[in-house]
């Protein structure tokens, strides 16, 4: 399981809005979807990933997409590092 923040609800149960996204200042929940969306790591990134395909019967086309997701993923927490710092 990702360290997203929709993956430890029982962490946020105060403040639904900790929820969100803090790279992107959106309103969007951090779930695991949205470490692919997530528009702060596209502009930094440019990868380029369906959710779908991550579920596809191609075992080829899961392996792409998990390729990139883990740079995404990857992405996601340097960001984060960042902002901490």
């Amino acid at each position: 399981m990702l360290d997203v923040k929709a993956n430890f609800k029982n962490k946020f149960q105060n403040d639904i809005d900790q929820l969100q996204c803090n790279l992107c200042d959106s309103d969007k929940i951090e779930d695991q979807k949205h470490v692919i969306e997530c528009a702060k790591i596209k502009n930094n990134m440019n990868i380029m990933i369906s959710y779908q395909d991550l579920f596809s019967k191609n075992l080829n086309i899961v392996k792409r997409a998990i390729d990139k997701y883990e740079k995404s993923w990857n992405e996601m927490c340097d960001l984060r590092e960042q902002k901490i710092t």
